[in-house]
Parts: C-alpha cells; sequence; structure tokens
C-alpha cells in the first residue's frame, strides 16, 4: 500500500492514508480473533478457514475491480478529482 500511495495521495495525506491503512492488519486480527471462537463453535473448526478464505477471495475480487495503479488509468474516477491528484503530486511520481 505504501507505493499505492504515492501514486494517489496528495502530499499533505499520505502518512494519514498510510496509518490508516496499516491499522487494517490490527482491525483484521482483531476481528478474526473475536469471531473465529463462535465460527468453531457454530460450524466447526474448519469452517473458520472456510469463512477466512471466502471473505478474502470477496476482498481480493473488490480489489481486482477498484484499484488501479495511477489515477490515469483508472475508468471511473472522476475528472476533475484525477486533475487534483495529479496537479498535487506535481511530478512527483
Amino acid at each position: 500500500m505504501v507505493g499505492a500511495w504515492g501514486a494517489w495521495s496528495p502530499p499533505e495525506e499520505k502518512t494519514k492514508l498510510n496509518g490508516l491503512s496499516q491499522s487494517g492488519s490490527s482491525v483484521g486480527t482483531f476481528l478474526i480473533f473475536t469471531v473465529a471462537g463462535s465460527v468453531a463453535d457454530y460450524l466447526g473448526w474448519e469452517a473458520v478457514f472456510y469463512v477466512t478464505g471466502a471473505s478474502t477471495l470477496v476482498w481480493v475480487i473488490l480489489w481486482f475491480y477498484l484499484a488501479y495503479d495511477t489515477p490515469a488509468s483508472h475508468p471511473r474516477i472522476d475528472r476533475e478529482e484525477r486533475e487534483f491528484i495529479e496537479n498535487s503530486l506535481d511530478g512527483a511520481i
């Protein structure tokens, strides 16, 4: 994600966005530890792996659909937003 912020985030927002994205791993760990016990109780211990695998698959599909290398290559970004990002980077990529 650190590399993605280089192409997507204005310089004054990079630190905040990097911190937010890095905290996602801690949130994910917290969620799986709190949910895994209940999943194992109701569906069996094997289901913990199926649930985490299925949720990861959904996340990857969404990522491939929504994430692009640069604002210029993104087909669904608003022109005004793309220009704002590109102008704020001003050749810093």
